[in-house]
């Protein structure tokens, strides 16, 4: 069984492995939510990985197949953004949003993103 690792956030040791890809694991914690990779990749790993992540399918990356993934769970998350906030006026920051279809998804949502 893998060892729990603390969460990079809030410390608490109440996290479990949700998947795996190589040699890293993505922690989520029960919390604060947050998720997180273990270990975490150095600056050269990330590099390597978003130079090829970001390229379209035709030339190697994988980009594509990811984006219309992604987009099937904007509905959710939009859903769950409403239930948290009870209906109150809210704005969302999304932080790491790559392309930004998440935050075109909200604002069409009427959300201000």
């Amino acid at each position: 069984m893998p060892q729990n690792h603390p969460c990079l956030i809030c410390k608490s040791t109440d996290t479990f492995p949700a998947y795996e890809a190589g040699d890293y694991r993505f922690y989520k914690c029960q919390s604060c939510r947050t998720a997180f990779v273990w270990p975490q990749p150095t600056s050269d790993e990330l590099a390597r990985f978003y130079d090829r992540f970001h390229m379209s399918d035709d030339v190697g990356g994988v980009y594509d197949k990811i984006e219309k993934r992604m987009q099937l769970d904007f509905v959710g998350r939009i859903n769950r953004i409403r239930q948290a906030t009870d209906g109150k006026a809210i704005r969302v920051l999304d932080v790491g949003c790559g392309k930004g279809f998440f935050v075109k998804a909200a604002a069409d949502a009427g959300i201000d993103a």
